[in-house]
C-alpha cells in the first residue's frame, strides 16, 4: 500500500505515514452472502423437519459450496453450518435405524388364509408384525375371502417388516350406460315411494343415483320445483337408505336456501357411507321447507 499523498511505501499494520504523517485510512472487507452456501444451509435446516430427507442434497450443495468459498478465500458461514447440521441430522438417522435394526424382535408370519379380513385387521393391531391388509376386486374369489399374502405363513421376519396381505372385494360392478365413460360411478336404481301431487308445494323428478368416485358416499340427483308464488328460506329433500337385507343403513339428504317463487332446484342428495355397496336402493321420504 502506498500514501495517497505523498506516494511512499507505507509499512503493514501502520496507521500513519512515515514520511508526510497523513493518517492511513483503514480497510474493512465486506463479507457476500453466497446463495449457493444459503441454499445449502436451508435444505440442511429443512431436515431437521423432513426426518433427514433434505439433509443429505444440504450437505453436498454446502460441501460444494465451502470447497469453493474455501478456494476463493472467502468465508462463507451458511455453507459451514449447513454442512455441520446436515451431518448432526444424518448421523442421528443413522443411529435410529441402528438401533430399530439392532433391537427389532424376529416374528412369525401368520397364515391369514385361515382368518377373515376384520380378523386379520384385529390381530394385526395387537401383533407386533407389521402387516397392511387391504381389499381388491377379483373375478374368480368370492367378496371377503382371502386372496394372498407377500410373506408365506410360517416364515419368519422382523418386526419392521411389513406384510401386505389382500382380501376380496367380488366382482367390480360395471357402470351403466348413463354413467360417463371416465367416471367410475355405478348407476343403481332409486325407487319412488309416493306418488307425486300436482297441487303439492313441492314436486321432484329423480334424475339418477350411484356410487361415489372410490366407494366414497352414495348420490341421488335430480330436480326440486317450487309450485307455489310463494319463496322459501329453506328447503330440504330426503331419502331412506337400504342394504339388500331391508335394513336401514341411513339418510341421504341435500337442502338448500331461498328456493323462489316458481323456482326450479338442481339436488344432490349424499348417503356417508365408507361402503356405499352396501347401498341396494333409496326411498323418497319427503320435501320440506319454510
Amino acid at each position: 500500500m502506498f500514501c495517497s499523498s505523498c506516494g511512499k511505501k507505507i509499512k503493514e499494520g501502520a496507521s500513519f505515514c512515515e514520511k508526510c504523517g497523513k493518517p492511513v485510512p483503514k480497510i474493512t472487507t465486506k463479507v457476500k452472502i453466497n446463495g449457493l452456501g444459503l441454499a445449502g444451509f436451508i435444505c440442511s435446516l429443512a431436515g431437521i423437519i423432513t426426518c433427514g430427507i433434505t439433509s443429505i442434497v444440504g450437505f453436498v450443495i454446502s460441501l460444494i459450496s465451502f470447497i469453493l468459498n474455501k478456494q476463493k478465500g472467502n468465508k462463507d458461514r451458511y455453507s459451514l453450518a449447513g454442512l455441520i447440521i446436515s451431518s448432526i441430522t444424518i448421523l442421528l438417522i443413522i443411529i435410529f435405524y441402528a438401533i430399530m435394526l439392532f433391537t427389532a424382535k424376529t416374528v412369525k408370519v401368520c397364515d391369514f388364509s385361515v382368518k377373515t379380513y376384520d380378523e386379520a385387521v384385529k390381530y394385526c393391531k395387537k401383533s407386533t408384525l407389521n402387516c397392511y391388509v387391504s381389499k381388491e376386486h377379483s373375478k374368480t374369489i368370492p367378496a371377503g375371502e382371502f386372496i394372498n399374502q407377500d410373506v408365506p405363513a410360517g416364515k419368519k421376519v422382523k418386526s419392521y417388516y411389513t406384510v401386505n396381505v389382500k382380501y376380496s372385494k367380488g366382482v367390480e360392478k360395471k357402470s351403466s350406460s348413463n354413467v360417463t365413460s371416465h367416471s367410475k360411478k355405478k348407476e343403481k336404481k332409486t325407487r319412488v315411494k309416493k306418488p307425486q301431487k300436482k297441487k303439492e308445494k313441492f314436486s321432484y323428478t329423480i334424475d339418477k343415483s350411484y356410487v361415489g368416485d372410490y366407494n366414497m358416499g352414495y348420490y341421488i340427483e335430480g330436480t326440486v320445483n317450487n309450485n307455489e308464488n310463494k319463496d322459501y328460506s329453506y328447503v330440504q329433500i330426503e331419502f331412506v337408505c337400504y342394504d339388500s337385507g331391508g335394513n336401514n343403513i341411513g339418510t341421504a339428504l341435500d337442502n338448500t336456501n331461498n328456493l323462489l317463487a316458481n323456482q326450479t332446484w338442481k339436488y344432490k342428495a349424499m348417503l356417508i357411507e365408507t361402503d356405499a355397496d352396501k347401498v341396494d336402493h333409496c326411498d323418497y321420504h319427503k320435501v320440506t321447507g319454510y
